[in-house]
């Protein structure tokens, strides 16, 4: 986070200095509560920096429990990517299979341009939605990793308290 943070200032330095200051005021469309709405550029970059930050911590409780469930750095990077990918091919094949979609608002270009909802044909696909779903699957993925550590503990305690 706090390379996205510097990134950003680096960032605003290197602009304010080519194109002056006013720069982060000029508008920009996107896509909210089924229309469409001007923002400024500076509110854009801070939800893309919100939006990266959510898929930040969902990747990670994600990448985290592959690594529990399969001891494979291959398989872990093979099932990740798969489970990017699949809602893609889904709609490619015809089946608008609706569970996988949240996976679709990591990028969330599409979801802030309007494309999403279009390609989707859900006109309430927007910003605050899609965050809303990848918290919620950052909460689903937190609580299989308790109960997948849970239960482990309780096994090995009762391993231990056999054997003693």
């Amino acid at each position: 986070m706090v390379f996205l943070v510097l990134g950003l200032l680096l960032g605003h330095y290197f602009l304010s200095k080519e194109f002056g200051t006013g720069y982060l005021t000029d508008p920009i469309v996107i896509y909210r509560n089924g229309g469409y709405e001007a923002i400024i550029i500076f509110d854009y970059l801070l939800y893309g920096l919100g939006a990266m930050a959510v898929i930040t911590l969902v990747v990670l409780y994600l990448s985290t429990l592959l690594n529990i469930l399969f001891k494979n750095a291959f398989a872990n990077v093979l099932v990740g990517f798969s489970l990017f990918l699949v809602p893609n091919l889904l709609l490619v094949w015809g089946v608008n299979f609706s569970v996988f979609h949240p996976l679709k608002y990591i990028d969330f270009s599409s979801v802030l341009s309007g494309n999403l909802s279009k390609e989707l044909g859900n006109a309430q696909i927007d910003f605050w939605y899609s965050i809303l779903w990848l918290v919620a699957l950052c909460v689903l993925l937190i609580i299989i990793l308790f109960v997948k550590n849970k239960l482990s503990y309780l096994q090995t305690q009762r391993t231990l308290s056999r054997s003693v």
